[in-house]
């Protein structure tokens, strides 16, 4: 449909003219990404009740502070005048740490009636009322050496992002490459359909599938394997000036490459007979990580158990474990003896809220901060009955001793008992300094096996490197990047909401016909961590959330053109497109 622009988005460094007059070759292509629903498992529900002027919300949102405040303000309320409480909700992947309509709806209703009101969005209200990822059609020009390296690139892009701005609609999937000149121009536009915005590292996986892709395209035109054009310009600077904090990508595409055979098993695109293509691809990702304001408590009872407050909503990424494994590690105990009360701003602290992947290194930074200065209060507490002084003693498994005499000790619950309990309080807000830019990274490897007959792909194998820094929860921390991937292989091969040209009416709102992959689709994901603690992050923790769906469309699609021999520059890479691509 036709459309309004918004404000370009533009970015430029080096001398773009000078960076195609270096290049050897240089090389211009298209490619297009479609919209497509966050489509997480728990539905838009809100519980409001008013009692004596003030207003609970039993709210589905990723960040109770951030649905606080946009409450408060939509009602006039001062803040002490509105609880948002939320647990636990079931997925939300970039659409729902705010407050949302549905929450002033069922407030109102409340307020009207005089009665608690609940509302209830269907599957349909939820993929035409909520955003998903915004559409792109993608413009590259790209100049490189004889040897691969890169010289210069130019994107110029539109990105859709329906009737209204909910976020910036920009493209970054070049932010993990070394590119010397660069400029980039975005047109974000309003058209009259669903919303765009944030959808798990938002800018990423569309632009990731058009610049790995036609990054690998190039290496097949120059004669040139892509894991070497791909490690050759490999990002080593942010924007290629400022160092980062930590970098491992070159570890994460060598043990990637390793684990999946790649020497072994890459061959030139096309070049397989028989009726069932194999192919091998690969595409690096990763998403920025940086430290912020955050807040934690911790309060240790007259036994000698603790309790950690935060202000986390578990949304499925184990972020209440997180915070008990951080909280027992900081304070000295095992974690058998610590209870958590998370995700109720009545009680708990603030926080930042389930998105861009920051609960770990904000909110858990501070709860090492408030387990210091609880550890402070114990020392104190404890340093006349053990005589020595509080900067002699330690904690340990919930025992408090003397550094330079273990044996010289007691238990935590005799230091804590006199008091009645110690609270340890912390709001820290770390930052980066000017020169230094966080980030986390990864490189993917798919396998796959085309039918040319049916069209039909499967993945044999996929591989997930990532550098995330010390991985503080393995389990959770695996299965999020089993998630991701999953996510970027139905953005890959099915998902897409299909628009009614004439009326901008959403045609597939639902699982079944948006094609949202299930276990039948997943395959088997190995996950690789090259674990090197990360300066600045909590036990030398990165981000783990986001990086995972940045790679996977680029490395899946790159294995398909590698079984093919042929491009397929537009999502969803569906059957049909393969057979028309294999005939042409």
């Amino acid at each position: 449909g036709k459309g309004s622009f918004s404000a370009p988005i533009e970015e430029a460094w080096g001398d773009l003219d000078k960076g195609f007059k270096d290049a050897d070759r240089v090389f211009e292509d298209t490619y297009i990404t479609k919209h497509h629903n966050n489509a997480q498992m728990e539905r838009r529900v809100s519980v409001a009740k008013w009692d004596a002027g003030k207003l609970t919300v039993y709210a589905s949102t990723q960040g109770i502070s951030n649905a606080r405040t946009d409450i408060a303000r939509d009602f006039n309320l001062p803040l002490s005048k509105v609880r948002v409480i939320c647990k636990y909700m079931g997925g939300g992947f970039g659409n729902k740490n705010q407050a949302q309509d549905y929450d002033y709806m069922a407030a109102m209703l409340a307020k009207q009636s005089g009665q608690p009101v609940k509302l209830e969005f269907t599957r349909e209200d939820d993929f035409i009322g909520m955003h998903g990822r915004w559409s792109s059609e993608q413009k590259y020009k790209i100049g490189v050496k004889k040897d691969g390296a890169i010289t210069a690139v130019q994107l110029d892009a539109v990105t859709n992002m329906g009737a209204y701005r909910k976020q910036s609609g920009n493209l970054s999937g070049t932010d993990f490459y070394n590119i010397p000149n660069f400029k980039k121009v975005i047109l974000p536009v309003h058209t009259n359909t669903v919303v765009a915005a944030n959808y798990r590292a938002p800018a990423y996986p569309q632009s990731v599938f058009g610049f790995a892709s036609f990054l690998d395209n190039i290496a097949h035109e120059m004669g040139i394997n892509p894991l070497d054009m791909f490690t050759k310009n490999r990002a080593q600077k942010y924007k290629s000036k400022t160092p980062f904090s930590s970098i491992h990508l070159e570890e994460c595409i060598v043990e990637g490459a390793k684990r999946i055979g790649w020497q072994d098993k890459w061959h030139k695109a096309g070049a397989m007979g028989g009726p069932k293509k194999h192919g091998i691809g690969m595409a690096l990702g990763g998403y920025q990580f940086s430290p912020g304001l955050g807040a934690a408590a911790i309060r240790v009872n007259p036994d000698g158990t603790a309790h950690v407050l935060v202000g986390v909503t578990d949304i499925g990424t184990g972020a209440k474990s997180t915070m008990a494994i951080i909280g027992a590690e900081a304070l000295g105990v095992p974690l058998n003896q610590i209870e958590i009360t998370n995700g109720d701003t009545d009680v708990t602290p603030y926080s930042v809220g389930e998105s861009s992947s920051r609960t770990t290194s904000y909110t858990g930074t501070a709860l090492i901060a408030a387990a210091e200065d609880a550890r402070r209060q114990i020392f104190a507490a404890a340093a006349p009955q053990l005589k020595v002084k509080p900067e002699e003693l330690d904690l340990r498994n919930g025992e408090v001793f003397v550094k330079a005499n273990p044996a010289q000790k007691m238990p935590l619950r005799q230091a804590v008992s006199r008091s009645g309990e110690l609270i340890g309080r912390a709001t820290t807000n770390p930052r980066f300094k000017d020169d230094v830019q966080g980030k986390s990274f990864a490189a993917h490897f798919a396998e796959v096996e085309v039918d040319s007959v049916t069209g039909h792909v499967k993945i044999t194998r996929y591989v997930a490197a990532h550098d995330s820094g010390t991985i503080i929860n393995r389990l959770p921390a695996e299965s999020q990047v089993k998630g991701g991937v999953v996510q970027g292989i139905g953005m890959a091969f099915s998902e897409e909401m299909l628009i009614d040209k004439l009326t901008g009416i959403p045609i597939n709102p639902n699982y079944r016909d948006a094609k949202v992959p299930t276990h039948l689709e997943a395959p088997e994901i190995e996950v690789i961590f090259v674990e090197f603690p990360a300066p600045y992050g909590p036990f030398g923790g990165k981000v783990v959330g986001e990086p995972p769906i940045t790679p996977a469309v680029g490395a899946i699609a790159n294995a398909i053109f590698n079984a093919t021999g042929k491009r397929i520059k537009e999502l969803p890479i569906t059957p049909d497109k393969i057979l028309q691509a294999r005939l042409v």
